[in-house]
């Protein structure tokens, strides 16, 4: 089979390689659709801590069974997408369903190879988190590779405890702000916006985008959202988001970190949080759970979503796809293999 295998920085080889067998209790899938991640770039450029090189990157991951174990509900032709992490399934964070704070867990992509192949193999265990998830029939391949960063909006919006009816503002309008934006409709929530410096990015139909390219103006922003939001999320890479989205906050209103920043420390006013009674936290990744719920969402929204990607290519163009991926493209990069 073909497999694009990292094997250092900016060192992307596509290579000829024996097709995986199937694990004893697993499944064996034909990779139809690979998404690229901001996450994938960077270790194209860079590497990253959890990486083991040489590695076959892509945890976006949809395709189609070629052989599984019997009795499992999967069999051969069955379309479906792959939830990326493989967790023990016993420590005590897995038993609350927290698969992403796993202390053993391994990551397609990352500690195992992932769908940037012709083909994948995964253990029983990823079956047995509910990890291999049948493709509702309306869902083509490319849009369910979607489901697993919508899915970590998901794990963002409900770490930050976001109510029915509240007062959205996300910072940055590129696929996980938009998703970010779609995961916040999908839970109820009130106006959302999203705000954007870069005018490639305005347009979009998932939310109102708002042009903030010649300054931060929170009146004009509070005019926009009809007041000041309960809940604030940086999908940018921009430290100032932080501080902006507390300025934007209604008493009580919480700030939520799910993208890496480009510079993580920051001189905060912490009397701020105290009388306004403000709320600052992280999220990381997701769950098996969330994943299955992004799928559903996905084939509500099929449309709004499949409008996110923006180009689609083979597997022999992977390297194309990384350096266009660099050049940031307002939307996502899917490859087929």
């Amino acid at each position: 089979m073909l497999a694009a295998r990292l094997y250092g920085p900016q060192d992307l080889r596509l290579e000829e390689t024996a097709r995986p067998t199937r694990p004893r209790g697993g499944v064996l899938i034909r990779v139809e659709a690979c998404g690229l991640c901001a996450s994938d770039l960077k270790m194209w450029h860079q590497g990253h801590k959890e990486l083991v090189l040489p590695r076959v990157l892509g945890h976006e991951i949809a395709g189609r069974v070629l052989e599984a174990e019997p009795g499992c509900g999967l069999g051969p032709g069955r379309r479906v997408q792959v939830f990326p992490g493989i967790a023990c399934g016993t420590c005590p964070a897995c038993r609350q369903g927290m698969h992403q704070r796993c202390p053993r867990v391994e990551v397609l992509g990352f500690s195992r190879d992932g769908g940037l192949a012709t083909c994948l193999a995964l253990p029983a265990a990823s079956l047995a988190l509910g990890g291999v998830n049948p493709l509702p029939p309306e869902l083509e391949p490319a849009t369910a590779t979607l489901a697993e960063p919508l899915a970590c909006a998901l794990n963002a919006l409900e770490a930050a405890r976001l109510a029915p009816g509240e007062r959205v503002v996300i910072f940055g309008a590129g696929v996980m702000g938009r998703l970010t934006a779609l995961a916040a409709q999908a839970l109820g929530a009130g106006p959302t916006l999203i705000l954007e410096v870069d005018p490639a990015r305005l347009e979009g139909g998932v939310a109102p985008v708002l042009d903030v390219s010649a300054g931060f103006a929170p009146g004009e922003i509070w005019e926009c959202l009809g007041g000041p939001a309960q809940v604030a999320v940086p999908a940018c890479r921009d430290p100032r988001a932080v501080d902006q989205g507390l300025e934007l906050l209604a008493p009580g209103g919480r700030v939520v970190l799910f993208s890496g920043l480009e510079e993580s420390r920051r001189e905060l006013d912490l009397n701020r949080l105290h009388y306004r009674e403000l709320s600052l936290c992280g999220a990381y990744g997701c769950n098996a759970g969330q994943n299955r719920r992004a799928l559903e969402i996905l084939a509500r929204h099929r449309e709004a979503a499949r409008g996110l990607i923006a180009h689609r290519l083979p597997l022999h163009r992977v390297q194309e796809a990384f350096t266009l991926a660099a050049a940031g493209p307002p939307g996502k990069i899917v490859i087929h293999p």
